[in-house]
């Protein structure tokens, strides 16, 4: 591994510098566990889910793996006293760390929470990372277009030298990578450690359906579309009638 994927293995106090991405709705405490336990960090995603659930999640997770695992929280559309209760919720029983996605209102979390967790941000842009570093964001995740789920409008492999260059804290590639290639590229290019998520919906422990797995290993390059730019809300989806 590079130092810095090193750097970034110590501060999240994982053994492999890969995170498995917060995808609302498939994302569970089964599969952050699995994930943590191979070395890697879980991820719950909390995205449309209520307090309750992620009370549960929580107490489910404990029983599963010993390794740190994290929360999402995409904040678009989420309602800022919910997250907070859950943060505070998480944090006293033992999670430090969060990824948040959708919105700069991360900002407000990490001036409240940024003592007693690491709140990792979601950035697409040079200016945003930057905004992050400023905002006293330890580490941060550079995401481009190719990712699925909420989507940049920039290529990963332009924009992640450029926000390298321009932060001085790791960085974490995240959007279309799905094997060792992916990850060799980006710790190429600078990154610390990878993201990925959708490569993550085949495995065995997600919960979707077996039926969404076998389209998603079955997916040509160009069975995605893009949809809702329109109204601010992209997202990348199997093409369906």
């Amino acid at each position: 591994m590079s130092l810095g994927s090193v750097e970034l293995c110590q501060l999240l106090d994982i053994k492999l510098p890969i995170l498995q991405g917060g995808m609302a709705w498939s994302s569970d405490a089964f599969l952050a566990s699995a994930v943590s336990n191979t070395g890697g960090l879980g991820i719950i995603g909390c995205g449309g889910r209520d307090f309750n659930w992620i009370k549960s999640q929580l107490k489910i997770v404990k029983t599963q793996t010993s390794s740190p695992f994290a929360l999402n929280f995409p904040l678009e559309g989420v309602d800022d006293a919910l997250v907070e209760l859950a943060l505070t919720e998480a944090i006293k029983n033992g999670v430090r760390l969060f990824t948040i996605s959708g919105s700069q209102r991360y900002t407000t979390l990490l001036n409240k929470y940024g003592k007693q967790a690491i709140i990792i941000p979601l950035v697409g842009t040079v200016m945003q990372a930057k905004l992050a570093e400023r905002s006293g964001a330890k580490v941060i995740i550079c995401e481009g277009q190719e990712a699925g789920g909420s989507i940049g409008r920039l290529s990963l492999f332009s924009l992640l030298p450029q926000v390298v260059d321009a932060v001085t804290i790791p960085v974490i590639a995240a959007g279309g990578i799905a094997d060792g290639r992916g990850i060799n590229a980006a710790l190429a290019l600078g990154a610390s450690g990878v993201q990925m998520g959708t490569r993550f919906l085949a495995s065995e422990e997600c919960p979707i359906a077996d039926n969404y797995k076998e389209k998603i290993i079955k997916a040509r390059d160009v069975d995605t579309s893009v949809i809702f730019r329109k109204i601010g809300r992209t997202a990348r989806v199997l093409k369906n009638k």
